[in-house]
């Protein structure tokens, strides 16, 4: 059964990159507030993120992520893009300032 035959909208997918899970997890900061939280997948535009989160659509973020390897971490000033209660939300990459390394990393494009 689709989602429309369910009543719910069905919402075009406008991601320009392919999207992978990851089992990495993100500190997400705000002026107001932080979260340390698992990302549930991510691509070249951004990622998104499962559970309860504090912030609102709109509002700008900063994400880093940890690598595996000492001293590897993607840290990016990143916007809100929506969020569902309690699903999680989504963010998108505004400036990734350090790390485009790990982000090949974790999308497997670094071969």
């Amino acid at each position: 059964m689709s989602d429309q035959d369910q009543g719910k909208p069905v919402t075009p997918d406008r991601r320009r990159s392919r999207r992978v899970s990851s089992s990495f997890r993100c500190w997400i900061r705000s002026q107001s507030c932080a979260l340390y939280t698992p990302i549930r997948d991510i691509n070249r535009e951004g990622l998104s993120v499962a559970g309860p989160v504090p912030f609102r659509e709109g509002e700008e973020v900063s994400i880093r992520i940890e690598g595996t390897q000492r001293g590897s971490e993607l840290v990016a000033r990143s916007r809100v893009v929506w969020t569902r209660a309690p699903a999680g939300m989504g963010a998108e990459f505004l400036e990734i300032r350090s790390g485009a390394q790990l982000l090949d990393r974790i999308l497997g494009e670094d071969e």
